[in-house]
């Protein structure tokens, strides 16, 4: 019995042997023979339709386990479009028994550097529809659960999408992503190009952004965006506007997203400082809570006279206007409905016009409250004029100014208390020249701006040396030139002092 067992175990260990070394044999032929291992490779993953890799060179060590390739080349066909994909050098490195126990991460880093990325759309391909920020966001988490870190270095992307209508470019891309309680990547790109086709639009900036999202339901993401843009331009307006600067930061949360802080900054034309918030659905509704100072209003209608009325009277505003409130479009059917709460500030500035022969030069300041939206817009305020000059072949006159206290509610103005006045008057009338100094008037009237029409209250009139005719209403200018001056007269008599 004692021989047979030993002849057994004895056999049996030969088996065991053969095997080991053929596994050893095996094994050493892969680690030996790297060639013959990058064509498995290619061969396997090349069989998915469509699919084709191509790796120049594979070297690879078990212990401690690390992973390099050189020139890789990815090509990937189907109804979409065309994509290639080529890396310089790529890099792993990870724990070989993690691989054997299928213990995830299994790799502690990835990077790739020199990446080249290129899909060309085609241009019978369906539409793709909106982009699925949650399913874009699970499929790197998927990707994140083999690898903690992931690094991409000077990469260039380049997306043609006829479809969409759009064109973009991007040079000089980092990326870096790392797994945890919440995944999270990094993102900067050097130069990015944008062209839309239809309208046309190109962008030039660069930018960094940083995403980190969580890997359960329920599913938020949160991140920042710095973006420095060179130049924006609109060919078919023959528009090029010059560089600006974002800043925000964002989060997603059931189905809306929120941008606070937002900042928006061109130089010495704009500044805008606050937050903003949207839904994310087809129709959304959204809100802009923010200071925003237009700090040259003579340079922004410069820079923006190509979106101006082009029949808009010659004027310029040496000046600045503020304005500091919320801006909201509610989602409504066939068009979204713009509401304002907020209040209007311009600052003592000088306005010039000029329109058939009459010219006015003003120094204006105003403070206008705005609430609601058209056509129940609701506002009242003050406008103040000081050291102005208005010219007219008839009338030349030096030192006007005025107060202009106004409510408006829907379709009417209510102008309340207004008074105004000018240091000097020079009338030429019959070819007789009269001058008047310190001519003033006051009143109050009201308008209606569906109708335009004027109903006026009260004027009083006053010349020095000549005296003071008051006039009280309500009188229709229209009518009044209508109606004979004895009616007049005798309907409301004027009083004198």
């Amino acid at each position: 019995m004692a021989k047979r067992w030993k002849k057994i175990l004895r056999t049996a260990g030969l088996v065991l042997a053969g095997v080991l070394l053929l596994v050893l044999g095996f094994a050493s032929y892969v680690y030996f023979h790297k060639p013959a291992l990058k064509g498995y490779i290619e061969k396997t993953l090349s069989k998915r339709p469509g699919l084709t890799v191509t790796i120049g060179r594979l070297d690879y060590h078990l212990f401690p386990f690390r992973v390099t390739a050189d020139s890789v080349k990815v090509v990937f066909v189907n109804v979409l479009g065309r994509a290639e994909v080529v890396i310089d050098r790529a890099e792993a490195a990870g724990h070989f028994g993690r691989v054997i126990n299928d213990r995830k991460p299994y790799l502690d880093s990835l990077s790739a550097s020199g990446v080249r990325i290129d899909f060309a759309e085609d241009p019978n391909s369906p539409p793709s529809g909106p982009i699925d920020v949650k399913g874009l966001a699970r499929m790197t988490s998927g990707y994140l659960q083999y690898v903690s870190q992931v690094a991409i270095k000077d990469a260039s992307v380049h997306l043609g999408l006829p479809v969409e209508g759009m064109d973009l470019a991007a040079s000089g891309v980092n990326i870096t992503g790392s797994a945890g309680e919440k995944d999270s990547l990094a993102l900067t790109a050097g130069r990015f190009d944008f062209k839309n086709l239809k309208p046309a639009a190109v962008l030039s900036a660069g930018f960094s952004a940083g995403l980190a999202w969580t890997r359960t339901d329920p599913f938020s993401l949160t991140g920042t965006l710095d973006m420095a843009a060179r130049s924006v331009s609109l060919p078919d307006r023959r528009w090029e506007g010059s560089g600006f600067g974002v800043k925000a930061g964002f989060q997603t949360d059931g189905g809306r997203l929120s941008l606070d802080p937002l900042a928006l900054d061109m130089p010495g034309l704009l500044a805008l400082s606050g937050s903003a918030g949207a839904g994310l659905n087809k129709d959304p509704d959204i809100t802009v809570a923010a200071d925003i100072d237009f700090k040259d209003l003579a340079l922004a209608r410069k820079t923006f006279a190509a979106f101006l009325p082009p029949d808009l009277p010659d004027f310029s505003v040496d000046g600045r206007l503020q304005w500091r409130g919320e801006v909201r479009r509610a989602a409504a059917a066939g068009a979204g409905e713009i509401s304002l709460n907020g209040t209007i500030r311009l600052p003592a500035s000088r306005v010039t016009f000029a329109q058939k022969g009459m010219t006015i030069d003003q120094t204006l300041q105003a403070e206008i409250r705005i609430a609601g939206g058209l056509p129940d817009l609701r506002a009242a305020g003050m406008i103040e004029g000081s050291r102005g000059e208005a010219v007219t072949d008839s009338l030349h006159a030096t030192g006007i100014s005025f107060r202009l206290p106004f409510e408006l509610s829907g379709r009417l103005i209510s102008l309340r208390s207004f008074t105004a006045r000018a240091g000097h008057l020079d009338l030429a009338a019959s070819g007789q020249k009269i001058e008047v100094d310190g001519a003033s008037l006051a009143g109050s009237s009201r308008l209606d701006t569906v109708r335009r029409s004027a109903v006026i209250d009260s004027l009083t009139v006053a010349v020095p040396g000549l005296g003071r005719v008051a006039v009280r209403g309500p009188h229709s200018p229209a009518n009044i030139a209508q109606q004979p001056i004895e009616e007049r007269v005798r309907a409301n008599p004027p009083r004198f002092s």
